[in-house]
């Protein structure tokens, strides 16, 4: 058999090479640390039993050209860089790892709340140059009694929404199709609608897939719906927003700051204008990360391989 390994930051496949040494001693593995091109990727992928991609895009030519391929396995829990309905019709399987960076991207989401509303870098920055008064940093506030948004309510979300409550918000609102009204009572928040949300809360955390539903949902239009005091969270998927209405709406004061470990092009680029604001925390799409996380997710991957090409089958299979 062989498997090809597409991956732009794992250093190594180790963890995931001890997972698939099940498939026999003849198997071949191809590992690629770059982003290579479609045509590369059509090239080296064509004849692969399996593959483990990250970041590089599994397009319907790169899909079509494959003749063994049984299962693509996607290092994370969000697969749409992988033409998902191309890999059905050729009975190929779609597999992720949902159970990974749980509590890293929720961590990650508090993190930035507590970095915007307590102004930790300007705070930095004050101690560093010796500057022992308030100016600059008047506006700090705290969680305490405020409205909290939750746009997507899934294993993340929850693990977020669970954590934020010890801080005394005066209401979490969410926005899910997944859950009723008796749960969310018993869970402490309301069932709330997108708009009623966009308008009522302090913080609005994002934590929902991305979709044709969901792509650039925070706009122009629903960024003028929020409070001038609002903050945005994004450590969900970079598409989410319009980056370009987001920057306008800090710059002009329609919400007060944003933080965000995502982005619509990674690596942004050097000259884009989000890196010039002062009222936004950025991370370099790190929330997943954790040296246990990590290893969790080369596990995962693998096994998702490994578990279709030996079984057919797999619990981490999405198609």
């Amino acid at each position: 058999m062989k498997i090809v390994f597409l991956d732009s930051t794992v250093s190594d496949f180790n963890i995931e090479k001890d997972v698939l040494k099940e498939l026999g001693e003849k198997t071949q593995f191809l590992e690629l640390t770059s982003l290579p091109s479609e045509e590369e990727l059509i090239r080296l992928c064509h004849d692969a039993d399996g593959v483990i991609v990250n970041r590089s895009r599994i397009t319907k030519n790169i899909i079509s050209s494959m003749t063994k391929c049984k299962v693509i396995s996607r290092y994370g829990i969000g697969f749409d860089n992988v033409d998902v309905l191309e890999a059905k019709k050729r009975g190929i399987a779609i597999t992720n790892t949902p159970d990974y960076c749980i509590d890293e991207v929720s961590d990650t989401a508090v993190m930035m709340i507590l970095m915007l509303m307590r102004k930790a870098i300007d705070a930095h920055q004050k101690a560093l140059n010796d500057s022992w008064n308030m100016e600059g940093v008047e506006e700090i506030d705290t969680i305490s009694g405020k409205v909290i948004g939750v746009l997507g309510f899934g294993k993340i979300g929850r693990a977020f929404t669970k954590k934020i409550q010890v801080f005394s918000p005066k209401e979490i609102k969410v926005v899910s199709r997944h859950l009723n009204e008796g749960e969310a009572e018993n869970l402490g928040v309301t069932l709330s609608s997108f708009e009623d949300t966009l308008k009522e809360s302090d913080v609005l955390s994002l934590h929902c897939p991305m979709s044709k539903e969901t792509e650039r949902i925070i706009n122009e239009k629903t960024l003028s719906m929020m409070k001038k005091n609002a903050f945005l969270i994004n450590t969900g998927r970079g598409g989410l927003i319009d980056e370009t209405a987001l920057v306008k709406a800090l710059e002009e004061g329609v919400i007060k700051g944003a933080g965000l470990d995502v982005f619509e092009n990674e690596p942004f680029k050097k000259d884009h204008p989000i890196k010039k604001l002062k009222n936004v925390v950025l991370s370099p799409h790190l929330a997943f990360y954790s040296r246990e996380s990590l290893k969790k997710m080369k596990r995962l991957a693998a096994t998702g391989v490994l578990e279709i090409l030996t079984k057919g089958n797999s619990k981490y299979k999405i198609n």
